[in-house]
């Protein structure tokens, strides 16, 4: 399921860098995320970090490119930590770096673990694993693509 959402939630990102112009039933998806989880996602942040904050005199809101960000890296280490528990691996402290260090940084991971996975035999199949958000992403720019084929 992580990387099902983290596949809408890259799409979602890519909205304002790129005119995609989803289609059919992708831009009612696309719909449903811009309708339910970024106000879930805003919500999460309002109580993290702008409600403590005011309580401390500084008034801030956080702006929805960073919000969108935040909500894929989020996506991102969650489908990371799923992929190192498979084989029931036990949960520890380091965990939480892992999640913090892919919240802020998966931009750099989605290549660092394409490459990874591609040397390394041992790790190969959990890196993919973790992956699984990007795949969903050119998966469902793919059938955007075949929806809109023909239609000029």
């Amino acid at each position: 399921m992580a990387g099902v959402l983290g596949g809408i939630a890259l799409a979602t990102v890519l909205g304002p860098l790129i005119d995609v112009g989803w289609r059919g039933a992708l831009a009612e998806l696309i719909g449903y995320w811009n309708d339910y989880a970024r106000p879930a996602v805003k919500l999460v942040l309002d109580f993290l970090i702008v409600m403590p904050l005011s309580a401390l005199g500084w008034h801030i809101s956080i702006p929805l490119a960073v919000r969108d960000y935040l909500s894929v890296g989020a996506i991102f280490g969650l489908s990371v930590l799923r992929a190192l528990h498979r084989g029931g691996r036990r949960w520890g402290r380091a965990d939480v770096l892992v999640f913090v260090l892919c919240l802020v940084g998966w931009p750099a991971y989605v290549p660092l673990f394409g490459w990874l996975a591609l040397r390394s035999k041992e790790n190969r199949r959990w890196m993919l694993l973790a992956l699984l958000p990007v795949a969903y992403l050119v998966a469902l720019l793919g059938l955007n693509y075949a929806l809109g084929f023909g239609n000029g």
